[in-house]
């Protein structure tokens, strides 16, 4: 059977301007376009419907509205109301019209195409319905095509609550506000499962607190006489108490700096740090099944590390920097490194250097220079110093280990930054490193320069590895002068250190000292190997006579020498513990002294 004339074709709909009807795409908000184009399609539908007759436009504008209204709500961006909606598709719309309407007889006039050029750019923007209309501002650094930039955009509302645009939808609607580009995307799993948090909270706490009932005067009344669509439900309009709410009393409020401190300082994590110091206060009672309120979260942790860090940045002396003490190491350091177009991790050994400002033992920040030259390594620390505006003026002392790389008298790091500066300055080398140098240069004299960073090479140097595992014999008793000092002050290498010294002087060695470890056999702790040495020496009935000179050498210079600096803490004391140290070695043979003594120390203008 033939169609009759009075039906109508989807091809009698098209939309002029912008090809066939088609619905609103259900992946992004809709722009002028994809109104018109709907709009098109709506009346079609509607024509087939109502006996193949033409409907007006307001008979689709209500429909085209709702589903306008519904991407939005889906891409959870608050809207204007359904009547503003109506409003601005039949603005859209009558431009439309009118164009259309003028477009076989002007379509060739400058002044029509110039306007039908404006119009298409317009409706290829976005159909901008939502209730907030603040400006967005974006600080683009990258550089990269809106679909590809990660940078965060910023706003100042000042709308209702109800009608601000989400944070983590800012960057959406500027794309789409600025440059037409951005699609809704799936349900994001992470904010679904904070706002179903969030509501279990509050359900929570709505169910603790008791119903109280409240009396509403008759003015406040809701008037009956009014019909129900006047009436604002409660979803529509969000409920303000007359006072302010009272703040849950479950939420820790101490301060806690030094539990932060402790934590930043031994290296334990922010959840470890937490579930200690809870069970901690559990055992004395603050915390009990009835009353958690004072148990400490990992969040409060990491915000207690993050201020007390900030506090000890500001109270860097930004104008007045007295004495600069910096000391350094090389570290495994994690690197990321490119090679054919991919990105590898890397471990890697870097060079970090540690700042410390005196008095006051402040923590100034650290640097990894280039390499560990001398040149590199002031470079680096001058020019850290100068960018976090801290002057170098009033530099009266330095400080570091009297290593060759520091202490150098031409280009070591110290004299290079005494040129920076064009003055000298007052060195405060290590005495502890300084008393170490006499020994390693004797030692490696005698014996023999080291094959590895943990081993020795000389015949002394190989028996020094299991010493301990060694008896004990019938020694011969060394007379020394032993400083007294309390034992509490020092460590577990220094306390081995003063009681195997006084069993050499007496000629008798405890047991329990025999069996007691010495300490690792390492080149930058010469202390362990000195208390090898002297290990050794009690395990051996007739050591050899660079042996001898070796462990005579540790009783009568070295081991008092490395007491007397670990009682003093006087700065001025330094010239006459240097004094004593020579004093203490005048026995050695000038050959030895020599050897002993070749480039150690500050020069002597110092």
């Amino acid at each position: 059977m033939a169609l009759s004339k009075t039906v109508i074709t989807r091809q009698e709909f098209e939309c002029l301007f912008f090809g066939t009807p088609r619905d609103l795409p259900p992946n992004k908000l809709p722009t002028g376009e994809d109104v018109l184009r709907c709009i098109s399609n709506e009346r079609y539908n509607l024509a087939v419907k109502v006996s193949n007759k033409r409907v007006s436009f307001g008979q689709v504008a209500n429909t085209v509205a709702g589903k306008i209204v519904c991407l939005y709500n889906r891409a959870s961006i608050p809207t204007v109301s359904h009547k503003r909606v109506v409003q601005l598709l039949t603005a859209l719309h009558d431009k439309y019209y009118s164009l259309r309407k003028s477009h076989t007889r002007d379509k060739n006039k400058e002044v029509f195409k110039r306007n039908l050029d404006d119009f298409k750019k317009k409706c290829c923007l976005l159909f901008d319905i939502a209730a907030c209309k603040c400006p967005i501002a974006l600080e683009c650094t990258c550089h990269k095509t809106p679909d590809q930039c990660q940078c965060i955009c910023s706003i100042t509302c000042t709308c209702e609550k109800l009608k601000k645009i989400p944070l983590l939808e800012l960057k959406f609607i500027y794309s789409l506000r600025t440059h037409g580009i951005g699609k809704i995307g799936g349900v994001d799993l992470n904010e679904t499962k904070k706002r179903a948090k969030s509501l279990q909270r509050k359900s929570r706490s709505s169910s603790s607190k008791p119903k109280v009932d409240v009396q509403v005067s008759e003015t406040e009344q809701r008037d009956e006489s009014l019909p129900s669509s006047d009436v604002c439900s409660d979803s529509d309009q969000e409920f303000i108490p007359e006072s302010p709410k009272k703040k849950s009393g479950w939420q820790m409020r101490i301060n806690l700096k030094s539990t932060a401190l402790t934590s930043d300082r031994y290296g334990v994590s922010d959840r470890a740090t937490a579930a200690i110091a809870s069970s901690v206060l559990q055992d004395f009672g603050v915390v009990t099944n009835s009353d958690n309120s004072q148990v400490v979260d990992k969040c409060k942790i990491r915000r207690e590390k993050h201020n007390v860090r900030a506090d000890l940045s500001s109270s860097i002396t930004e104008n007045k920097l007295i004495g600069l003490y910096f000391d350094g190491r090389k570290d495994d350091t994690i690197v990321v490194q490119e090679a054919h177009s991919k990105r590898f991790k890397r471990v890697v050994k870097e060079e970090h250097y540690v700042l410390i400002q005196e008095p006051g033992n402040i923590f100034l920040g650290h640097v990894t220079p280039n390499s560990g030259s001398a040149e590199d390594i002031a470079t680096s620390i001058i020019s850290y110093l100068t960018s976090n505006d801290i002057s170098l003026d009033e530099l009266v002392v330095i400080g570091c280990d009297g290593t060759n790389v520091n202490t150098g008298l031409k280009n070591g790091i110290i004299r290079r930054i005494e040129t920076h500066l064009g003055k000298p300055l007052q060195w405060a080398v290590c005495l502890l490193h300084f008393n170490e140098l006499p020994f390693r240069h004797l030692f490696q004299y005698l014996d023999g320069k080291s094959i590895g960073p943990n081993s020795l090479k000389g015949p002394i140097g190989e028996k020094l590895i299991k010493c301990e595992t060694l008896p004990v014999v019938q020694f011969e008793s060394i007379d020394c002068q032993i400083p007294e000092i309390d034992k509490k002050t020092l460590s577990k290498d220094q306390k081995y250190l003063l009681e195997i010294s006084e069993a050499i002087k007496s000629g008798e060695c405890p047991k329990d000292l025999s069996i007691r470890d010495p300490g690792p056999l390492s080149h930058s702790r010469w202390l362990t190997t000195a208390n090898r040495a002297l290990r050794l020496y009690i395990s051996q009935e007739n050591p050899t006579a660079e042996f001898q000179e070796i462990v005579i050498f540790i009783l009568k210079s070295y081991m008092p020498m490395w007491f007397c600096i670990k009682k003093t803490k006087l700065f001025t004391d330094g010239p006459k513990l240097v004094h004593q140290s020579i004093e203490t070695s005048r026995y050695l043979k000038d050959e030895l002294k020599a050897k002993t003594y070749k480039r150690t120390g500050p020069p002597p203008h110092h």
